[in-house]
């Protein structure tokens, strides 16, 4: 209402925009356009709507509805589409996209929508893979999901933002519809392009599961109340692959316990590591306790797979893997698969 009141003084002394700072809500903007439009039917000589009357007098307005498949109009605590089909035992697939590296996603919305036919049951997408400025997982995720109308998981990393701008961009993704965040801690900035940048990681991946979690309990990192809980989906990464095995099964065990609903892998090119983890995993903490989606990235000949095991981090090839993709020769690509 003390916006409304307002508008029609800001119109008479000239202004051309009018609008809010921080804080400003859908109901503020509301009411404004409720008295903006009353103003205008006044100065026609028109009638004013009921609806428009009801806007200025009752600025509790409406919730903004969202292009797309997804909207923000979901149950607080409802689990998301693809937790469900997690929980329901069934075989899920998401698909990997890395952002462009500049302004024009055509190609990375046309895969999405290759890849949705094709049957997968999600699109998740890279923030700034290997440290490399492209554009942002989060605007990117919106984009396929209103013109894709597939689900999505945003790759969400602590290395770029400080405890703030983390609760910022959360709380900005979960107005737009990102409901399944999953929690990185990112690549350093020496490993890539931009390395000036200066990294934050104000908290690691672990901090930042407990982050979301408590969002979904409906309040920020300070205890201030976000008004509904958030109903995020937290999805957790592991790497069966790393040297310390104990050490990654440790911090998978406290991703797990601050709240992570599911858990995605890098890339798994022999099995046994995979049965080693799950085995330390049990006997240090019991029964695996999440799904899992297992990383695969085909590999296309050998040259390929010498690159994904020295240049790309996290991805790590055994001897043996590596031998097999040599031998394979130029039948790279079914040895690959």
């Amino acid at each position: 209402e003390y916006f409304a009141r307002h508008v029609v003084p800001f119109i008479e002394r000239g202004a051309h925009l009018i609008g809010g700072c921080c804080g400003t809500t859908p109901q503020h903007t509301w009411a404004m356009r409720g008295a903006l439009d009353a103003y205008l039917a006044e100065q026609m000589g028109q009638p004013i709507k009921s609806e428009i009357k009801a806007a200025v007098g009752s600025p509790q307005g409406r919730r903004i509805g969202l292009p797309g498949h997804y909207s923000n109009d979901e149950a607080d605590d409802e689990p998301t589409p693809l937790l469900r089909k997690l929980r329901a035992g069934k075989f899920v697939i998401s698909v990997e996209v890395d952002p462009p590296r500049g302004f024009n996603p055509t190609k990375q919305i046309e895969g999405a929508r290759t890849a949705k036919e094709a049957g997968a049951d999600a699109i998740n997408v890279a923030d700034s893979p290997r440290a490399q400025v492209s554009m942002g997982a989060m605007p990117l995720c919106v984009m396929i999901q209103q013109q894709v109308g597939i689900e999505t998981v945003v790759h969400f990393t602590t290395r770029d933002r400080s405890l703030m701008g983390l609760q910022a961009d959360l709380v900005g993704g979960r107005a737009l519809g990102i409901r399944n965040i999953l929690a990185l801690t990112g690549d350093p900035p020496s490993l890539g392009d931009n390395q000036e940048s200066t990294a934050v990681y104000d908290v690691d991946s672990i901090g930042l599961v407990r982050i979301i979690n408590q969002f979904n309990q409906g309040v920020d990192l300070s205890g201030r109340s976000l008004g509904q809980k958030g109903g995020y989906t937290i999805a957790c990464a592991c790497d069966p692959t790393r040297a310390n095995l104990e050490e990654e099964v440790d911090r998978f065990y406290q991703k797990v316990s601050g709240g992570a609903h599911f858990t995605m892998t890098q890339p798994i090119y022999d099995p046994q590591l995979w049965l080693d983890f799950l085995k330390i995993y049990e006997e240090r903490h019991g029964a695996f306790p999440v799904p899992v989606l297992i990383g695969v990235l085909p590999l296309q000949n050998h040259r390929h797979a010498s690159f994904l095991h020295n240049e790309v981090p996290g991805i790590t090839l055994s001897e043996e893997a590596l031998e097999r993709m040599r031998r394979a020769g130029s039948n790279g690509r079914q040895e690959g698969v």
